[in-house]
């Protein structure tokens, strides 16, 4: 994913757990067992996340989206999609299950909408990138509670909030943008406007500016998924089968590679490691 996906179709909001409520886990997990407890994009794991107080039933962290091609791949206009979805229901045809991350980094006015994330400007890194940097950073952070001796850890955390403040903030982002200087930077606004504009030069715009821009995930939104990231970055086909006596994670992500880093730091410079 090269780029961040600025406006969605307004089907897409109706999936969203904020609206569909309680039955948004009834209808996604249907959904996330069809597909392995995988993104259907990216193939990464999400295996179901356990019954626990106050929650009977397994749930899934994928998110819904409806599918924008028909079977044969051919491309579906918006009014196809929901004359499809209202004809044939939530159904593994009609509707696929997204990694989070990925699925807010292509609707982007939902994700500033529901404080998922902020636009950053950061041309030299792909969308794809991005989300792989802030999982990453994400899973290091929480690794602080359990490894205080190693400053990395907490660092992570720190680099999360710079990135946010240094590269999305008021003065970087209206430059970029080409506008006013007196501009008050506001997501949302900046978003309906583009919106607004004639298609030739909303395309123009995006192309010249906009691209360079990506939708850096919220800290605290996804501090849940944190835990959960690390444990399962690596899960056994076993683990995405809810019913399975193997649903252990396994592969704790950080502490797995930790070794060979350090093993790496402690060579003397020059020499090859050595993994016999």
């Amino acid at each position: 994913m090269k780029t961040p996906a600025l406006f969605s179709n307004r089907l897409v909001e109706s999936l969203l757990p904020e609206v569909l409520g309680r039955r948004y886990q009834r209808m996604a997990f249907k959904l996330a067992r069809k597909a392995g407890h995988r993104c259907e994009v990216t193939g990464y794991p999400y295996p179901p996340i356990p019954p626990r107080p106050g929650q009977p039933e397994p749930v899934t962290p994928l998110m819904m989206e409806p599918r924008d091609s028909d079977a044969r791949g051919r491309p579906l206009s918006p009014k196809e999609i929901r004359a499809r979805l209202t004809e044939e229901g939530v159904t593994p045809t009609t509707v696929r299950v997204l990694c989070p991350l990925v699925f807010w980094s292509r609707h982007v006015d939902l994700a500033i909408k529901y404080g998922r994330g902020e636009l950053i400007f950061a041309p030299w890194m792909t969308q794809g990138e991005t989300i792989t940097v802030f999982r990453t950073l994400m899973i290091a952070s929480v690794q602080a509670e359990h490894e205080p001796d190693h400053p990395v850890y907490e660092q992570a955390s720190e680099l999360l909030d710079a990135v946010r403040t240094q590269m999305g903030n008021h003065g970087v982002l209206t430059e970029v943008l080409a506008l006013p200087d007196d501009t008050n930077w506001d997501a949302d606004a900046w978003l309906n406007a583009v919106r607004q504009l004639p298609s030739r030069e909303r395309r123009l715009y995006v192309e010249r500016f906009a691209r360079h821009l990506r939708l850096w995930p919220n800290k605290q939104t996804f501090s849940e998924l944190a835990g959960y990231w690390a444990n399962n970055a690596h899960a056994p086909e076993a683990s995405t089968d809810p019913d399975s006596r193997d649903n252990q994670p396994t592969g704790r992500w950080v502490r797995r590679y930790y070794p060979i880093l350090q093993n790496s730091l402690e060579q003397p410079k020059g020499k090859a490691p050595n993994h016999h």
